[in-house]
């Protein structure tokens, strides 16, 4: 599911504490954000993960953020440019 969710975003910003990634929601599911970011909490538990719709559900919305030195690592996993 990563290499789906890293192939598929469309734009993202920078935020304070990590990255917000933004999906068509014909690309990804909501269900599949959460089944990632519930799978992903097990082994990433210092990551806060917020899944969001916005634009009435046509984009899918998965921020991560973190304390300290994160931003590299969220960049590395999510090949952020």
């Amino acid at each position: 599911m990563t290499s789906k969710l890293v192939s598929s975003w469309k734009s993202f910003v920078e935020t304070k504490d990590g990255y917000k990634f933004f999906f068509s929601s014909k690309k990804v599911s909501v269900a599949e954000l959460i089944e990632w970011a519930s799978n992903e909490r097990k082994c990433c538990p210092f990551l806060n993960f917020d899944v969001d719709s916005e634009r009435e559900g046509s984009v899918l919305c998965l921020q991560l953020a973190g304390d300290g030195g994160i931003k590299p690592f969220i960049r590395s996993q999510f090949l952020v440019p």
